[in-house]
């Protein structure tokens, strides 16, 4: 096993306060209509605010998806 330093420490529960947010954050705006991208640029926008190294960079126009995907309703 590989010991940590306390500063990987801090760095990896500030990574993950930022990742609980982001998740709390989509899971409220998650919806009906809400597209993919859509959600994807509220949760860069999280990541941006909390500072440089705190995620990996949001999916691109070469991401995966070629149409946006749709919350489905109940």
């Amino acid at each position: 096993m590989i010991q940590k330093t306390p500063d990987e420490i801090e760095l990896m529960a500030r990574a993950g306060a930022v990742l609980a947010e982001v998740h709390e954050v989509l899971a409220e705006a998650a919806a009906p209509g809400v597209t993919t991208p859509e959600l994807d640029a509220l949760a860069a926008e999280i990541a941006a605010e909390a500072g440089p190294g705190s995620s990996p960079p949001a999916p691109t126009e070469t991401h995966l998806l070629t149409h946006p995907l749709r919350a489905a309703g109940p």
